[in-house]
């Protein structure tokens, strides 16, 4: 019997093959489409989930309420070990530093030299707190050597190939000998605790580590089943126990490990939430297709529905027919979706920056759950055409008494709004993003970034800085060269600034840049009020030159002149300079204090900045690459734009961008085969008056416009529909933004046109078939 149906199934599916094919092609693209995005959100929702105790793992932050906007990702390091001497909930702890971010890191051994970005300090419980896998090495025991160090497979073969690797010495920044005590596989992309090498935070000295400097991450693993809200409460006033001194309120806060990533890491929750609902939508406007397309086709079935009841078949057997028919559809469009995924999937990886694979990732829960998106499909999708198309009474249709069409005509309009209201709002959502995108990308940010290289600060060239800046401003291809503590752009240093005048019990945070005399000269940055640092005055290296925010934050009404005490420095605001963007675009511009007092360059300088001369960069760079070379032999040369630099900082914002671009034309495109079945359903039911409207002498141009005019004020309604909520959604996005573009209502009627006319354009192709029908034919039409 069941063999019986699936032949009866397949013959039905094969006697209509336009019909076939086209909802195969929607449901294959929905299928696809929300194939990638469930791989796309598994993993976002899956970091860090692949250590053992990800659970009890929290990463320590700090937060003050002095100012909202500030949280302390890099707690100081002394907190951690003082919370785990305090309670002994916290069996563990770990700090890294990550100490590529604070100075250039060059290994080498024999001829193989190469500069490190992933280098770790890490205290003894750091291989106890976090799982990675050991291929060589004990991990209680990898760390205990000052002059230890534990590598990644990648890593240990750079440098020695197929050799075996422990024991093996490295030779770090030409000065320390450190020697291969552990490797461990590449650690998953899915995991932001990442590095190359990792090796003993002791390295930094005793002084160091029981500092209240701000530079460590810090995680703790606390006992299974510990109350951590009950635990978060008795933490949170550690430092200022500890440290009361430091006159600010800081509140200690333990964050769960496992919601770090889409919270307060390089993910974000929003996106998991935007994605999700759109694959949800684009399964369900392929379901509304089948619906269509089913409905539109009902006359062609009707007689069989017929037939069948007068010999016997009940309604229930109709309905299980046409249930296993939009079944067998949709597992045939399942197997040509998976198809399409491990087809684009590498390019998808490419264009995510993923590592994500589908058939060979052996996780059974992914492949289960779309398996029974599937089924579930399939049976949204039949549902509605299986009791409509078996609610036929055999007299009516046998005698060709079918109705009008009239019935349920108005559920089926509906969907069809529903559908081209989804892709409206998708439309106007690209275009928002990239609208945003570009702004960001055109926006003055106070600052000249055009013609700036720059490249990592190392020890050899801060000791020789002002002999390396000196023979590059006598080439010609050299206008300015200058170190700093941080890219102009993302500038986090925080420090307490105090001013005559202040209250004793008035706390103020500003943010800091230390660079030299020729920082502003080098970004072009203009000096409103008062002067800039010079060279030639000595005692500058006491002074301050302070932005607008900054005074207006210290109340300052006349602040050239004001005396600031400010980083363990006594001396006077020189100069306001003009009010760069010293965060990214997403955050307002912050107070700054810009010093240049030689002690803080040799602690924080990270970058050289040089502003080239217009015209070959090429010439320029191998400039710099000389002198660089005669300064830091021990150091390789690499340089990057600042402009692109800046450009990167927002790829997130283009990405999201061309996400929401694909999909708004996949919509469409699935939006447009339903449009297609609803015109073959009018089409269908109008053709003897379509026939006797020929016959009284109307053109095919009436006909057109007499079958499109429907589906045309359907768009419309659309469009109604839609608008208000693109709107809605389009101004929470934009609120992410201190800085954004406006909504324009310009884009909101570009992108109703560009949907009506696809939808005109989809449904002439129907109308003029059925223009073009011979009227005798069309009289004739059973």
């Amino acid at each position: 019997m069941l063999l019986v149906h699936l032949k009866i199934t397949l013959r039905n599916l094969f006697r209509n093959k336009g019909f076939t094919f086209i909802n195969i092609s929607g449901l294959a693209a929905g299928f696809a489409a929300a194939i990638l995005i469930i791989l796309w959100i598994s993993d976002e929702l899956s970091f860090n989930t692949f250590h053992e105790n990800y659970d009890d793992i929290y990463r320590v932050t700090v937060k003050s309420p002095e100012w909202p906007g500030y949280t302390g990702v890099v707690p100081p390091f002394a907190l951690a070990p003082i919370l785990h001497d305090k309670y002994p909930e916290i069996k563990e702890f770990t700090r890294i530093q990550r100490r590529s971010t604070y100075e250039t890191c060059v290994f080498s051994y024999e001829d193989k030299r190469y500069r490190e970005e992933g280098v770790y300090l890490v205290d003894k419980g750091f291989f106890r707190i976090f799982t990675f896998e050991f291929v060589h090495g004990d991990p209680e025991t990898c760390i205990d050597d000052l002059n230890s160090i534990v590598m990644t497979e990648s890593a240990a073969k750079k440098y020695f190939g197929d050799k075996y690797p422990v024991g093996k010495v490295l030779h770090f920044n030409g000065e320390y000998e450190m020697k291969v005590s552990g490797v461990i596989k590449d650690i998953p992309a899915n995991s932001e605790v990442r590095f190359d090498i990792a090796g003993p935070i002791e390295l930094l000295g005793t002084e160091k580590l029981n500092s209240w400097s701000w530079e460590s991450y810090s995680y703790i693993l606390a006992a299974p089943g510990t109350d951590i809200v009950g635990l978060n409460e008795q933490v949170k006033e550690v430092i200022n126990e500890n440290q009361p001194e430091n006159g600010l309120d800081m509140k200690v806060n333990l964050f769960p490990f496992a919601d770090q990533h889409l919270h307060i890491g390089t993910g974000d929750i929003t996106y998991v939430y935007i994605f999700g609902i759109v694959a949800f939508f684009i399964l369900l406007v392929a379901c509304i297709n089948y619906m269509n397309l089913s409905t539109a086709k009902y006359a062609k079935r009707s007689r069989e529905v017929g037939v069948r009841k007068v010999f016997g078949a009940n309604r229930k057997e109709l309905i299980f027919q046409f249930l296993r028919e939009s079944l067998t559809l949709s597992f045939i469009s399942f197997f040509f979706a998976v198809a399409i995924v491990e087809f684009v999937l590498p390019w998808f990886n490419e264009w995510t920056g993923k590592s994500l694979s589908f058939l060979g990732s052996g996780n059974i829960s992914i492949l289960l759950f779309i398996f029974l998106v599937a089924i579930l499909t399939g049976l949204t999708a039949g549902i509605y055409p299986a009791f409509f198309l078996s609610s036929f009474r055999p007299a009516h249709v046998l005698k060709e008494k079918l109705f009008s069409g009239k019935s349920g005509a108005g559920f089926r309009r509906t969907l069809v709004v529903g559908q081209f209201a989804v892709s409206i709002i998708l439309i106007i959502s690209t275009i928002t993003v990239l609208r945003q995108f570009n702004f960001m990308m055109n926006k003055d940010l106070g600052f000249d970034k055009e013609n700036v290289i720059y490249v990592p600060m190392n020890d050899q060239l801060r000791d020789s800085f002002e002999s390396f800046r000196y023979e590059l401003t006598k080439d010609s291809h050299i206008e300015s060269v200058m170190g700093a503590s941080s890219f102009p752009t993302l500038i986090g240093n925080t420090n307490a600034v105090n001013w005559e005048g202040k209250e004793d019990d008035e706390t103020v945070l500003t943010k800091f840049v230390v660079g030299d005399a020729d920082y502003l000269r080098t970004l072009k940055i203009n000096i409103v009020e008062g002067r800039d640092f010079s060279r030639e005055r000595k005692n500058d290296e006491m002074n301050f030159v302070i932005n607008r925010k900054a005074a207006d934050l210290m109340k300052l009404e006349n602040p050239v002149g004001a005396q600031l005490d400010f980083m363990h420095l006594n001396g006077q605001v020189i100069g306001i300079m003009d009010g760069f963007h010293n965060r990214p675009l997403e955050s307002e511009i912050n107070p700054l204090v810009l010093i240049i007092h030689p002690h803080h360059r040799e602690y924080f300088w990270k970058y050289c900045f040089i502003r080239v001369a217009p015209g070959d960069i090429n010439e320029s760079v191998g400039v710099v690459k000389n002198s660089f070379n005669k300064f830091a032999p021990e150091y390789p040369f690499e340089w990057k734009y600042m402009d692109e630099t800046v450009q990167s900082s927002y790829s997130y914002l283009n990405q999201f961008a061309d996400i929401i671009t694909y999909f708004s034309f996949l919509s469409i495109f699935i939006s447009c085969l339903g449009l297609f079945g609803l015109a073959s359903f009018i089409a269908e039911q109008r053709t003897r008056e379509i026939g006797i409207r020929k016959t009284l002498g109307s053109p095919v141009s009436g006909i057109i416009i007499l079958l499109s005019k429907e589906f045309t004020r359907w768009v419309l309604i659309s469009n109604i529909v839609a608008w208000p909520v693109a709107w809605y959604l389009m101004d929470l996005f934009l609120n992410d933004f201190a800085y954004k573009t406006e909504i324009s209502l310009l884009y909101f009627f570009i992108s109703g046109f560009i949907a009506l006319f696809i939808a005109i354009i989809t449904v002439s192709s129907q109308s003029l078939k059925a223009a073009l029908i011979n009227p005798s034919d069309a009289l004739r039409y059973e």
